[in-house]
């Protein structure tokens, strides 16, 4: 069954993908006409197949990325902090992507297996930095503040959230809480922001408990 479901999954992804590049291509192709009538419909036609396809449910973790790339457009060079932020969090997934296929974690992430293991022990330690300090900043004043201000401890929080989020993701779950603080504002901004966080949040879950039911099975 859950073999079945994976194939559904993956038949439909390709389908949304494929009327997204037929959408696209009909769009290059009047963008540069004067008929306003047809750059009309050549965008609202993209978009509604970019808004099917986000909704789709991504078969694999590459499928993932390729949806946050689609997301983030034209904005993924620019050479900004948010920017930055989303490459990483492809590229967590491109690596976890091959860790999932059978590579190495060292040849996976490029990196010596000793800095493979000190960046998981940094991971651990700036998670639950982050959530020390999210959590005494949550409380509000009190002893453990130690003399500290709200400012001083938002800076703190602040400060454990940019060492966090320039971690690689050691997981799935680790992507799913960098796009948690990521998108802990912005996913209000809009109905498409608000929209793309539960479709890509959904994706994770299903994905994690996929590999969880593989591990399951090979047990």
């Amino acid at each position: 069954m859950a073999a079945n479901a994976s194939t559904t999954d993956a038949a439909r992804w390709e389908s949304a993908n494929y009327n997204r590049l037929v959408a696209r291509k009909a769009w290059v192709a009047v963008a540069g006409e004067d008929d306003c009538q047809a750059r009309r419909l050549a965008a609202t036609a993209l978009y509604d197949a970019q808004r099917t396809q986000f909704s789709t449910p991504a078969p694999s973790i590459s499928a993932l990325a390729d949806k946050l790339t689609i997301w983030w457009g034209r904005h993924l060079p620019e050479d900004t902090f948010d920017s930055s932020l989303n490459r990483r969090v492809i590229g967590d997934l491109r690596r976890l992507e091959l860790e999932a296929a059978g590579v190495p974690h060292s040849e996976a992430s490029g990196r010596m297996m000793d800095k493979v293991e000190q960046d998981a022990a940094a991971w651990r330690a700036a998670l639950a930095e982050y959530n020390e300090q999210q959590q005494l900043f949550m409380e509000g004043p009190s002893p453990r503040w130690e003399g500290r201000d709200s400012s001083d401890m938002f800076h703190a929080v602040h400060c454990a959230i940019d060492n966090l989020l320039a971690l690689p993701a050691p997981n799935l779950g680790g992507v799913i809480k960098k796009l948690e603080i990521m998108w802990e504002f912005d996913r209000f901004e809009t109905i498409e922001d608000g929209a793309i966080y539960v479709h890509v949040m959904r994706d994770l879950n299903g994905l994690v408990n996929q590999q969880r039911a593989d591990a399951g099975e090979r047990e």
